[in-house]
């Protein structure tokens, strides 16, 4: 993406070559396998990205919180293999990770949750009984808003 002719960024193609990028990229490593406990990581599926993910989570919610937000779901592109990856044919991405946005009218994001199941979202949210996914998702993304916030929101059942 950054060294297309339509998206170019001059800062970044000029002090790294693609294959050297990709390949820092692919080296990458987040956490020490080992200092993560089992339990934990049959918990969370983004176990191995999760302290990079709270560290954007903590930006997102440190912002300032608007009358009026909206919650819909997106899909991150992702083709790569791993067990939450989802297909969803009628998004411009088919392909990836869904992720779950709470965002403002100017498309800021203030808080997201990747879909990890229903399950995961059952724990997060304090009397899940009865609710479905959508509810279960707006239940917990409203959770960092104001009481009186306007809530936009998707009527499908997905969100």
């Amino acid at each position: 993406m950054y060294w297309s002719k339509a998206l170019k960024i001059t800062v970044i193609t000029d002090k790294f070559r693609s294959f050297r990028f990709f390949k820092l990229r692919g080296a990458i490593k987040v956490v020490i396998d080992d200092d993560v406990p089992e339990d934990l990581r049959m918990l969370d599926k983004f176990w191995k990205v999760r302290p990079f993910l709270d560290r954007i989570l903590q930006g997102c919610k440190s912002l300032n919180r608007p009358d009026c937000a909206s919650i819909d779901e997106q899909m991150i592109p992702f083709t790569g293999a791993c067990p939450y990856r989802q297909y969803l044919p009628m998004k411009p991405n088919p392909v990836g990770i869904k992720n779950f946005v709470c965002a403002t009218a100017d498309g800021i994001v203030l808080d997201f949750e990747l879909y990890q199941g229903t399950n995961a979202l059952i724990e997060k949210v304090e009397e899940p009984e009865g609710l479905g996914l959508g509810s279960l998702v707006i239940e917990h993304l409203c959770q960092t808003l104001h009481r009186g916030t306007k809530v936009y929101y998707d009527r499908s059942e997905n969100v």
